[in-house]
């Protein structure tokens, strides 16, 4: 296997950095102070469900226009629409949502007619409400970091998948994103949930031979893992690099062949 090509993959985690992950530094401290802004963060990365980049991006800023209208930039007025929203049972109190109200459902209406993604997805967002409101001051980036700094990531990256349409991948995805942002260390189960495995990082692993395409999962983080230990690189900057060169392979091809200039 090449060692050489291993580092070189996670070597692009600093342009990931860069392009993608300076923008939610830019706001790091806002998402501890501020709910409605940690909520962004979260949806910014869970809306990403294997679907078309662009489309799935386009879901999320429209989700986001909708919740910044409904519950304003105020304070006082956010916790009073808040606790309107469910009073009304328009955000389901329990993962079975007994009781929740469809029909009449403002938020639920308000989601739908920004087309703010399909049905799966605005069961997303109210689902989230759902799990944010039991959160401390309702802020899910805060509460991720005390679950992340007090060894609890694994059962955290659990509760996260009951949400609604989180799988594997987004709870991953927001939990590596979230650790990078904060450069917080992660060991053991730490490891393996911030470990998203898309389609360019199986491919990528696959032709760098780490894995051949058929694993599940949970397999195919175990042996990206490990393969890192042996190569001595960062896996959350292998999952990133690997990311990223599977979706500006071309670009990183012509840069190679000396036929553009690279931008950094």
């Amino acid at each position: 296997m090449n060692t050489g090509v291993i580092r070189s993959v996670a070597a692009l985690s600093g342009r990931y950095e860069r392009e993608f992950l300076a923008t939610w530094v830019a706001k790091k401290d806002q998402y501890r102070t501020d709910w409605l802004s940690a909520l962004d963060f979260f949806l910014g990365h869970v809306f990403f469900q294997g679907r078309r980049d662009a489309l799935s991006e386009r879901y999320y800023l429209q989700t986001m226009g909708v919740l910044r209208d409904f519950f304003s930039l105020d304070p006082d007025e956010q916790r009073q629409r808040l606790d309107e929203a469910w009073n009304s049972s328009w955000i389901p109190h329990d993962q079975d949502w007994s009781g929740v109200i469809k029909d009449g459902n403002s938020l639920l209406g308000a989601l739908a007619a920004a087309k703010a993604g399909k049905q799966r997805d605005l069961e997303m967002v109210l689902d989230t409400l759902r799990y944010i409101r039991g959160l401390p001051e309702w802020n899910v980036v805060t509460f991720s970091l005390d679950e992340v700094t007090s060894g609890r990531i694994g059962e955290h990256y659990e509760a996260l998948r009951q949400i609604r349409q989180v799988g594997p991948k987004t709870a991953s995805f927001y939990l590596r994103d979230l650790c990078s942002v904060y450069k917080l260390k992660t060991a053991g189960d730490g490891l393996l949930a911030t470990q998203p495995i898309d389609t360019w990082v199986r491919t990528i692993s696959k032709e760098v031979g780490i894995i051949d395409g058929t694993e599940t999962q949970g397999v195919a983080k175990t042996k990206i893992l490990s393969e890192c230990e042996r190569v001595g690189v960062s896996p959350a900057d292998y999952n990133a690099g690997a990311w990223y060169l599977g979706t500006h392979s071309l670009e990183v091809a012509l840069e190679g062949l000396g036929l553009v200039t690279p931008k950094h």
